[in-house]
């Protein structure tokens, strides 16, 4: 540069990048406290698919300020304990260390119920298994059958079985 030089200077000033880290439970009779975290579940964030880890969590960086909606794939026998798509809102800087927005999901797991009658003597007796609000089921001639109720949610059900010779 020399004495009364015009010099073009260009400065950029680099956008505010956020993170989103979400925490991913499940319920479990087994756990200490009934619930632990689920390894392994799939979720989008901002287009990117992203899997939960051991600690039950999983975060994308690098998000421009704004509203992103964070999208939970429930796993097979489960049921979300609440909606599935979840807005998060990204308003500081932050990365997948530190300063990030956060977000919970949690999952109850789900059960099947067979009941089944077994004639001692095939033909012996007969048999009507009612649960619930299903159609009863009639056992067949040697008076055996079952039916089963899948995917329940945690409650009470009630099944009723009338033998009949």
């Amino acid at each position: 540069m020399t004495a009364d030089e015009t010099v073009t200077v260009t400065f950029v000033n680099p956008r505010q990048l956020g993170a989103i880290q979400l925490t991913k439970t499940e319920k479990h009779a087994a756990a200490t406290g009934g619930v632990q975290p689920h390894a392994g579940v799939a979720f989008t964030i901002a287009g990117q698919a992203v899997v939960t880890d051991a600690n039950g969590q999983a975060c994308v960086g690098g998000l421009q300020f704004g509203s992103y909606d964070v999208i939970e794939t429930v796993p097979a026998g489960y049921v979300a304990d609440g909606a599935t798509t979840k807005s998060v809102e990204v308003n500081q800087a932050g990365t997948c260390a530190a300063g990030f927005e956060t977000v919970s999901f949690s999952n109850t797991p789900l059960t099947n119920i067979t009941v089944s009658v077994d004639s001692q003597i095939d033909g012996g007796t007969a048999s009507t298994i009612t649960c619930d609000d299903e159609d009863p089921v009639e056992t067949g001639a040697n008076g055996d059958g079952s039916t089963t109720l899948s995917d329940l949610e945690p409650g009470t059900y009630t099944c009723t079985v009338v033998i009949d010779p």
